[in-house]
């Protein structure tokens, strides 16, 4: 039995709980917290009302209990079904044995928590993996398997983080709370790392995929990780045989997701004026990583932006 303090001994319960063993022991004593103090009930009852925060801790439960059983691409698929929500994946026919096969840098817009899962289940390959903020591992355990995970270097300021929606954002306030923070050096020493993990996997003949703009609405230049690893593809051996893959996700976005998650009247009448298109997402022609990459000596911010515009020369 979990035993739960007064306030402030909740709020530092809930912390060591996340940190220690992820959200599955952060839902623990969130649940015995719940049957035991009424204030934090009522508390959370408001918060509840104005963001569906329990749904989405039952959804990400029962998402990392099926990756653990079935596999990510399986487990992706069992999700979509269970959020009932109509979705179009366009692939390119005669490309289709290549994105079942080869070693593929997949990459594009990130406007919505659903994107890696939309991919996984489109692509159902067993060698994927998903290059992202490591608290996705802390909300998924069972996901750490898929992931190459990357530490932000600086703490994100909630205005930051408003692309992607404000209930999104204070979702992540308070993620980014109980995850801590490590100091800027050692988290740029472990996303190199990563990076290079990355680059092996894919030279190894795996696909990754990366979210170079970050999530939420698209208002800025790339990062330079797409970069880094593009540059380390383009000088290791069997580069030749690399193709980078962009996909454009339509008609998606978190304040769609906790629509479809919500039990708001309002949501239900935003999901039935507003969202009614279905999902989709658009795999452009793969194309060889040396036919764009091959030769360029230049920084990782330069082959970001000469990616970036490329991407949008392609969905324009």
């Amino acid at each position: 039995m979990i035993v739960v303090g007064h306030k402030k001994g909740l709020l530092a319960q809930l912390k060591a709980a996340y940190q220690r063993g992820g959200m599955p022991a952060f839902r623990e004593v969130h649940l015995a917290a719940l049957r035991q103090h009424w204030i934090y009930r009522t508390m959370w009852r408001l918060v509840d009302f104005a963001s569906p925060i329990s749904s989405l801790l039952t959804l990400a439960s029962d998402l990392d209990r099926r990756i653990g059983e079935v596999g990510l691409s399986a487990a992706a698929n069992a999700m979509i079904e269970t959020l009932a929500f109509s979705w179009e994946k366009r692939l390119p026919r005669k490309d289709v044995e290549i994105l079942s096969t080869a070693p593929l840098l997949i990459y594009g817009n990130h406007p919505s928590m659903l994107t890696p899962f939309l991919i996984a289940a489109a692509l159902n390959r067993s060698d994927l993996r998903i290059i992202a903020l490591g608290y996705v591992g802390k909300l998924l355990p069972n996901l750490e398997a898929y992931l190459f995970p990357l530490q932000a270097s600086q703490r994100r300021t909630l205005r930051g983080r408003s692309r992607s929606g404000m209930t999104h954002a204070l979702s992540l306030s308070l993620i980014y709370h109980l995850d801590g923070q490590l100091n800027s050096k050692v988290a740029r020493d472990q996303n190199q790392a990563t990076m290079s993990k990355a680059t092996r996997h894919v030279l190894g003949g795996g696909a990754a995929m990366i979210f170079p703009g970050g999530g939420g609405k698209e208002t800025r230049g790339w990062f330079p990780g797409i970069g880094i690893i593009a540059a380390n593809l383009a000088r290791a051996a069997g580069c030749d045989t690399v193709y980078l893959v962009p996909v454009r996700i339509s008609n998606s976005s978190n304040s769609r997701v906790y629509s479809m998650l919500s039990k708001n009247p309002l949501s239900r009448i935003r999901r039935r004026l507003l969202y009614r298109q279905p999902m989709q997402l658009t795999f452009e022609k793969p194309f060889p990583l040396v036919s764009l990459i091959k030769g360029q000596n230049r920084s990782p911010q330069y082959l970001a932006s000469l990616l970036q515009n490329h991407y949008e020369t392609l969905f324009r």
